[in-house]
């Protein structure tokens, strides 16, 4: 190996292919150095596309944040100088794939002290579940050094119907021929060698200080008020959903009807009271919360590790 060659993680968990796409891209700038490319394989496959009830099934894992059993993962190396992380979010938390690897013991002695930034493809809402990956990355003792969230930019109901076709479907295409295409869009995928040379320019130089300031600094990431206060109500109702179901299983009573009617509830809740709510937050919620959501985002953006 030349010494000017760096040792690289790239450890992700997809189903769409996505997140490898956005990888690939970002990947660019480092292809003189090894890189050492993982992917997290769950011991009971999730499949794609999603039969409804079995996308819905997995929310009270994902929202509580349960580990699941993967594959032990194969790394070629002991030691890497950089460690990339992509994953998607899953129910405003990080994916059970994504969550289960710092429960593997060889990568939680890898990812100590080392340099690591996060990527992720999604909805509107990744903020809370990149919450939880700041606090899984700083129990392993990892230092998280930037936060790269790819979005889809379309409006939160337009992107909540184009993703359950891509999902239900297994197609990126447009649903009826009217809506956008799903998912972040391709032209943002393929700029994302920009956030590559920011990375690439740190390793080389060794310098991780202003990894974050630099990557907002193009001006492409940003905090909603209003998705952050939608995505914390959100996560509380999941919360009280994933707890009552899972004492529904304990009890040994059918957990896939109250499935079911989280599925039917949540529906309902994202096309007809979220509109409502929304109109509430703007005229009543967001002044006098400003302050509070101002030093939120700050905290957010900075990869500070308390909201």
């Amino acid at each position: 190996m030349k010494s000017k060659e760096k040792k690289i993680l790239i450890i992700s968990y997809t189903l769409s292919g996505q997140i490898t796409e956005i990888l690939n891209n970002f990947l660019i700038p480092f292809q003189e150095h090894c890189i050492d490319r993982v992917k997290i394989t769950p011991k009971k496959e999730f499949y794609f596309p999603w039969n409804i009830n079995d996308f819905f099934n997995v929310m009270p894992e994902c929202v509580l944040e349960e580990p699941i059993e993967i594959v032990e993962p194969k790394f070629k190396y002991q030691d890497y100088d950089l460690i990339i992380f992509g994953y998607q979010p899953w129910f405003l938390s990080p994916s059970l794939p994504s969550r289960a690897i710092f429960e593997c013991h060889e990568f939680q002695k890898i990812i100590k002290n080392k340099p690591i930034v996060t990527i992720t493809g999604s909805r509107n809402t990744w903020i809370l579940a990149q919450e939880s990956m700041k606090n899984l990355i700083h129990k392993a003792n990892g230092l998280l050094i930037g936060n790269i969230p790819l979005i889809d930019r379309s409006t939160n109901l337009i992107g909540a119907i184009t993703m359950l076709h891509w999902l239900l479907k297994g197609k990126n295409t447009r649903k009826w021929g009217l809506f956008p295409f799903p998912g972040v869009d391709k032209k943002e995928i393929k700029d994302t060698n920009q956030y590559g040379r920011i990375v690439h320019h740190a390793l080389i130089t060794d310098n991780y200080s202003n990894v974050q300031s630099k990557i907002l600094q193009l001006g492409k990431i940003e905090v909603s008020p209003k998705t952050l206060f939608m995505e914390t109500r959100g996560k509380k109702i999941f919360s009280l959903w994933a707890k009552h179901i899972k004492k529904i299983e304990v009890k040994g009573k059918d957990r896939m009807l109250w499935v079911k009617i989280f599925k039917h509830y949540i529906t309902a809740a994202l096309f007809l009271l979220s509109p409502i709510v929304m109109i509430i937050y703007a005229l009543i919620i967001r002044p006098i919360t400003f302050r509070s959501l101002k030093r939120k985002k700050s905290i957010i953006l900075s990869n500070n590790l308390t909201l």
